[in-house]
C-alpha cells in the first residue's frame, strides 16, 4: 500500500499538472476562439452595417467563440486524464506490484552467472 506521505506527494504532482492543463486549455481555448471570431469582428468594424445586411453574424460570431472555448476545455480535459493515468494510477500499480514481487520470499532472484568454464582439456 502506498504511504500517507507518498500520497501526498502523489497529489501535490496531480493539483501541479492540473493546473498547467487548465492554463494550457484556457490559452489554447482563447487563441482558438479569437483566431475565429476576429475575421467576423473585422467585418463588423469596417462596415457597421452588415449587421443590419446578414443578422446571422452574431449567431456566428458566438458560435466561433463557443467552439473554440470547447476545444480548450477538450485538450484540457484530456491533459487531466494523461496526469491522472501518469501520477495516480501509475505511481500506485508501479507500489503495489513492488510489494508484491518482495513479499515474503514471493521474489526469488535469478543465480548469479559464472564465467564459462574452458573448453580446453587440462592435461
Amino acid at each position: 500500500m502506498v504511504s500517507w506521505g507518498r500520497s501526498f506527494v502523489i497529489a501535490i504532482k496531480y493539483l501541479v499538472f492540473a493546473i498547467i492543463w487548465t492554463i494550457v486549455g484556457i490559452v489554447i481555448g482563447v487563441l482558438t476562439a479569437g483566431a475565429v471570431s476576429l475575421g467576423m469582428i473585422l467585418n463588423i468594424m469596417a462596415n457597421p452595417g452588415v449587421l443590419a445586411e446578414d443578422p446571422t453574424i452574431i449567431a456566428r460570431f458566438i458560435s466561433a467563440t463557443y467552439l473554440g472555448l470547447i476545444i480548450g476545455a477538450i485538450i484540457s480535459y484530456l491533459g487531466l486524464i494523461a496526469s491522472f493515468a501518469k501520477y495516480v494510477v501509475g505511481e500506485t500499480v508501479r507500489k503495489e506490484l513492488e510489494e508484491i514481487s518482495f513479499a515474503g520470499g514471493a521474489y526469488a532472484p535469478p543465480p548469479r552467472l559464472t564465467p564459462y568454464a574452458s573448453t580446453e582439456r587440462r592435461k
